[in-house]
């Protein structure tokens, strides 16, 4: 429900220039505060108002025949085999074939590229979005992607929705024409998305509404970054070449980059004890055993646990997790809930718990060794990279602001001495750095040995560091110096400006986007290739579906909750980092007290309130009713949260006294929170319970 700081100069500039801003959000948060309508949605219930939005803008037309004509999968054509499933129709080289409009000819598309004007054979087509009613081929029944997802939206109405999110249909039915009229108009997605099991889905049916009107790579619509767009048209480049790309990090976008990263943790080869990462080594053991598993289990915890606990296996061998490093991560405190890290951490075979940190976060309390590290306003990064969600082409790097104070030491540097003790190999990370990123190892191998003569401490970083200036300043055909001076006095070092950027590599205008096809993709082959691995649940639905937020098992989300029961959310302060540990910053630290009710408490609209006898600043019991998870909290009492909906900031609970100014301030929502995922990439499900409210007297007992 927020635009992300990254965003907020565009979102600010838009509304000074008169752009129409609705926010979705079961709170009146920071940015719905700044918008024209707040929709007080309830909670897990998002993807039902956008199904129903989509439905709207499908079915009254108001989207970009043109563009998704040309440019998108939408005129592809479908079946449905034995079992039900949609399968692409494609000819015998395995390329998509469409309908011309006014012919039950079939075309032949390239399987790869961002236009449908012309088919294999270069003959003209003007592809249909809709086939003729009954169509046949070979003796099923063929329709179009356009037509496939319209009848997988059949009964999702405005009417419908509005019985699950709580607004009425004619505000949804109105903002679906607004939007679709309204050229350009753009669905930013929002901020945090690990709620509920549909958010994958919510995200790709959010993603159709902006696609729709061809809202991508233009003005006032969703505009991909400068760097995206500069590894995109690098990848196609060597694509048309027969090249490699180059290193990864580098050079790959999309969807190669997303298999890229799946291959690197599945891949056994990438690790010299023969078995994937372990959360793959999990998913595949309670796929064999006929269990629910995680598709995608990507950088995820999950299989953690039982690997440290010995109930995972490969292979018929024990996998066994005996050491964890964790760097730049509050796990205890972020990850859910606190007491599945605290026995993780805390069991009797983790025999090494290393804590890369700047300050005593409480996953730090589980630690055998906590190795100090500078802290953001004291170190320089080690590289030069691209600025971020930037329009424009454009790099950036980190300036240390102060001197360390204490003695600390820079994670590249940590990570190298690891390395080495490890494996031996002093210099094995930076072979792989080369491969990853490009940056030459033997140059900062050679500026690496100069440089730990007289620094003590971050030699290595510095080490990359001007070998990365140098490498882009041959690049950029200037000097190390040139950049730095520009960087130093602007913030960035600008390469390309966005209205160049996107006159050549606009997508999909000028290039194909880094997709499977290079189209934009309404039928998801990614999820195609799920499904027929045997992943058949709804969340991989090929097109954009329904999926139930399960706050209550078995009940629908319409259905009025007990009189001490509410819906749950939570969310960022705008004063606190995502890790937390900047709460103890005594600046930072006096505006969250001074605002203590606010950031502090636990959110519950007047009318419930009342109800329930609780004023503001009184002492709250929270259970979970799923897992019976229990904390406490005091109140703040504001018609700035739905009235069947709590609210807490997750900046706060922690645990450790070493945090003199934050300890015991607000309360933890790791204590709450289950372990609980959804099945695509391990998301967590942190929202989907509900929370029964008591008030506590002073002596902590049930006034």
């Amino acid at each position: 429900g927020a635009v992300s700081t990254c965003r907020m100069v565009r979102f600010a500039t838009g509304r000074k220039r008169g752009a129409k801003v609705v926010a979705l959000d079961p709170r009146r948060s920071e940015t719905a505060a700044k918008a024209d309508e707040w929709l007080a949605i309830r909670p897990g219930t998002d993807l039902d108002f956008m199904l129903a939005m989509l439905r709207e803008m499908m079915e009254e037309g108001y989207y970009d025949a043109l563009f998704l004509k040309q440019h998108s999968n939408m005129p592809f054509l479908l079946y449905r085999d034995e079992e039900g499933e949609w399968q692409p129709l494609t000819d015998d080289q395995g390329r998509p074939q469409i309908l011309s409009v006014g012919s039950e000819q079939l075309y032949s598309l390239p399987a790869y590229s961002n236009r449908n004007s012309s088919d294999v054979d270069g003959n003209p087509i003007d592809p249909a979005l809709r086939a003729p009613e009954g169509f046949e081929v070979d003796g099923k029944a063929v329709m179009t992607v356009f037509q496939a997802q319209l009848a997988e939206l059949d009964g999702r109405t405005p009417e419908w929705a509005a019985k699950s999110t709580g607004i009425d249909a004619e505000t949804i039915r109105r903002i679906a024409f607004e939007f679709g009229t309204t050229r350009p108009a753009i669905v930013d997605p929002g901020w945090h998305g690990a709620r509920y099991q549909n958010m994958m889905m919510l995200r790709r049916v959010q993603a159709m509404i902006q696609m729709l009107t061809g809202g991508i790579d233009k003005r006032g619509g969703w505009i991909m970054s400068g760097e995206f767009h500069h590894k995109a048209a690098q990848m196609i480049e060597a694509r048309e070449k027969g090249e490699p790309a180059g290193p990864p990090f580098a050079a790959l976008a999309g969807i190669p980059f997303a298999k890229f990263v799946v291959e690197t943790f599945s891949d056994v080869k990438n690790f010299a004890h023969g078995r994937p990462g372990w959360a793959w080594a999990f998913s595949a053991q309670e796929q064999a055993a006929g269990r629910e598993h995680v598709a995608l289990p990507v950088m995820a915890d999950t299989g953690l646990k039982e690997s440290v606990e010995g109930k995972l296996n490969w292979n018929g061998e024990p996998y066994r997790t005996r050491a964890v490093l964790i760097n730049a991560a509050n796990p205890v405190r972020h990850y859910y809930p606190d007491t599945r890290w605290k026995e993780i951490l805390g069991h009797p075979d983790m025999e090494l718990v290393v804590a890369v940190d700047v300050l005593p976060a409480d996953t730090t309390l589980w630690a055998d060794v906590i190795l100090p590290n500078s802290s953001y306003l004291e170190r320089a990064e080690p590289a030069l990279y691209g600025n971020g969600v930037n329009h424009d082409l454009a790099l950036t790097t980190r300036y240390a602001a102060i001197d360390p104070l204490y003695d600390t030491e820079e994670t590249p540097d940590i990570l190298l001495r690891m390395s080495n003790i490890i494996s031996g190999n002093e210099y094995g990370l930076l072979q792989w750095v080369e491969k990853l990123t490009g940056l030459p190892a033997e140059s900062v191998k050679q500026r690496y040995a100069e440089k730990r003569k007289t620094m003590p401490h971050g030699a290595f970083s510095a080490a990359c560091r001007e070998v990365y200036f140098e490498q882009t300043a041959e690049r950029l055909h200037t000097t190390p110096e040139a950049i730095d001076q520009t960087l130093r006095e602007r913030g960035i070092y600008q390469e390309q400006d966005r209205e160049a950027l996107l006159e050549h590599a606009g997508m999909p205008w000028k290039l194909p986007l880094p997709s499977e096809s290079g189209r934009v993709e309404f039928f998801a082959p990614l999820f195609h290739a799920l499904r027929q691995g045997g992943n058949r649940l709804p969340n991989f639905n090929v097109l954009g579906g329904h999926i139930a937020a399960e706050c209550r098992p078995d009940t629908p989300m319409d259905m009025p909750l007990a009189g001490d029961e509410f819906y749950f959310t939570y969310g960022k302060t705008p004063t606190v980092s995502y890790a937390s540990t900047n709460s103890n910053n005594p600046v930072l630290s006096a505006i969250n007290h001074f605002k203590k009710e606010i950031y502090g408490g636990v959110w519950i609209h007047p009318d419930r309130a009342e109800a329930l006898g609780i004023r503001t600043g009184d002492r709250l019991a929270l259970r979970n009713t799923a897992t019976g998870q229990q904390t406490e909290g005091d109140a703040y009492v504001t018609r700035l949260i739905r009235r069947d909906t709590l609210f807490i900031h997750s900046s706060f609970g922690s645990e450790n006294p070493k945090l003199t100014r934050a300890y015991g301030y607000g309360t933890a929502t790791s204590k709450l929170i289950p372990y609980r995922v959804e099945p695509v990439v391990a998301g967590f499900r942190s929202q989907e319970f509900t929370i029964k409210v008591r008030k506590l007297n002073e002596q902590g007992g049930v006034a």
